[in-house]
């Protein structure tokens, strides 16, 4: 096997294993918008076209239907994040019978540490939620899960997708407000988007988090509509040379590039996996931050 095709079954594997991380990405608690397409660099923009509401119209058979012309609001994103995860290949690997099972290794690790980022990234947003319940003396109870539902409904949020993303949810197991029992499976499309069950209560799917941020002594817990957050990717330019090889690939709506190339001065091989994003906040009133007790 040559190494383009290592290269290429290097990233497929990180690709993979991220799929694979119950991220906020994949559990559908924020938009994702990618184009495999169109290839950026760090600084440019990207154009995120969303459609306006549509309704729905009664139709007696006697007249025409309703013809409506939706119009596409445009949001321009600069994509501000470029992160990379990048290591040196022992020597014994790329040579070995079971390369790789040890590739596969170091891009679980890869994975983990992207997913880390990207999630990192959503919980940052508390700072942008248009609206925060809660003061940071109690932990979750059922007038806080009901208040953010109210404010939702006020929203006219859909029903669908709700999150309460949390750093810590014993709370609600306490307060028997979720048991074992009150467990739902995630799917879209037919696939499952996450790899756990997730509880639910009130109309919010309950995650927890160990990235979401806690400020002067207070968890800024995250309550979410899938439209109220986007996480926009793009590919990186592929540029193969007689010493570089580089592979792009997007799965599920992700898209990374994995670089290897030698080092003469050091004697060294080197794997470099990197991701080009932007998180942001594109409908406030759909982000609330709740300050909950640690």
């Amino acid at each position: 096997m040559t190494i383009a095709e290592i290269v290429n079954v290097y990233n497929a594997m990180v690709l993979d294993f991220f799929a694979g991380t119950n991220t906020l990405v994949n559990t559908g608690a924020v938009l994702t918008d990618t184009d495999k397409l169109e290839f950026k660099d760090k600084g440019q923009s990207a154009d995120i076209l969303i459609p306006s509401a549509l309704t729905v119209h009664d139709f007696d058979g006697t007249s025409d239907v309703v013809k409506q012309e939706p119009e596409l609001a445009k949001k321009t994103i600069t994509l501000d994040t470029l992160k990379d995860v990048t290591f040196t290949i022992p020597s014994s690997v790329m040579g070995a019978a079971n390369r790789f099972d040890l590739l596969s290794k170091f891009a679980r690790e890869a994975s983990r540490a992207i997913a880390k980022d990207v999630d990192t990234a959503i919980a940052l947003e508390y700072a942008n939620a248009g609206s925060t319940i809660g003061d940071g003396s109690t932990g979750w109870t059922e007038d806080l899960v009901l208040s953010a539902r109210k404010s939702f409904n006020a929203a006219s949020a859909f029903e669908e997708n709700r999150f309460i993303v949390c750093k810590d949810d014993t709370s609600f197991y306490k307060t028997g407000m979720i048991s074992a029992k009150d467990k739902v499976v995630v799917v879209d499309g037919g696939n499952v988007r996450s790899i756990k069950d997730i509880p639910e209560y009130a109309g919010f799917r309950i995650i927890t988090s160990p990235y979401i941020q806690t400020v002067d002594s207070k968890n800024r817990d995250l309550v979410v509509q899938e439209n109220g957050i986007i996480f926009v990717n793009r590919p990186l330019e592929k540029e193969n040379s007689n010493t570089i090889e580089m592979s792009v690939l997007e799965q599920n709506g992700i898209t990374m590039r994995t670089t290897y190339w030698y080092d003469p001065n050091k004697k060294q091989k080197v794997l470099s996996t990197d991701i080009l994003y932007a998180v942001q906040t594109i409908e406030d009133s759909l982000v609330i931050e709740a300050q909950i007790q640690p």
